[in-house]
């Protein structure tokens, strides 16, 4: 979840830097749908930025419609993603690996539970998937990790600039193979 990504960033501080806000530990798509409690190909028709409270930080509200639900419980009707950060007025706030989004944006979204039970993506931007078309006709799944970001392999221990990464579509889908994609 994203407080992995948060601990790690700290657990991390001591090692050589490139200078980035938020580190990944990458996981494969099987990791991310079975830590996710729903999965749903959807658009996203409204975006909304609000005060978490008097004192609190920002947050935006990400309207999505959804097309096909692949993990979890939710139906067709409407849902609200909740990702910190926004603009408010003039006062701004960016966290370094929070998805971006835009209003027509047809998205694969991994998704995990914020405390209050508002969904929000599994793992910032790790969970979320921006589709597409390439020259060929083939949809395609873009993840872009987002400014400021970088990538840990732990199997060498290095760390790297985050690079958008594409993929085709429908070999992403194919969990044909694991019992837990409907019911996690």
């Amino acid at each position: 979840t994203s407080q992995v990504v948060f601990v790690l960033t700290l657990l991390l501080g001591g090692l050589p830097r490139v200078g980035h806000g938020t580190t990944f530990v990458p996981m494969d798509e099987l990791t991310l749908l079975r830590s996710s409690e729903v999965v749903l190909v959807g658009t996203v028709t409204a975006i909304e930025s609000a005060l978490s409270g008097p004192e609190g930080g920002i947050r935006t509200y990400i309207h999505v419609q959804p097309e096909r639900v692949i993990k979890g419980a939710i139906g067709r009707q409407p849902i609200v993603l909740r990702e910190p950060g926004g603009t408010v007025g003039d006062r701004t706030e960016w966290v370094f690996g929070a998805p971006e989004f835009w209003v027509g944006e047809r998205s694969l979204l991994f998704l995990s539970r914020n405390d209050d039970a508002t969904l929000q993506t599994n793992s910032l931007s790790m969970g979320k998937f921006t589709l597409g078309v390439d020259s060929t006709g083939q949809t395609t799944a873009v993840r872009d990790y987002g400014y400021g970001s970088s990538i840990l392999v732990p199997s060498t221990g290095e760390m790297t600039e985050a690079q958008p990464e594409t993929q085709e579509f429908e070999p992403l889908l194919d969990w044909s193979w694991c019992n837990d994609t409907k019911n996690g």
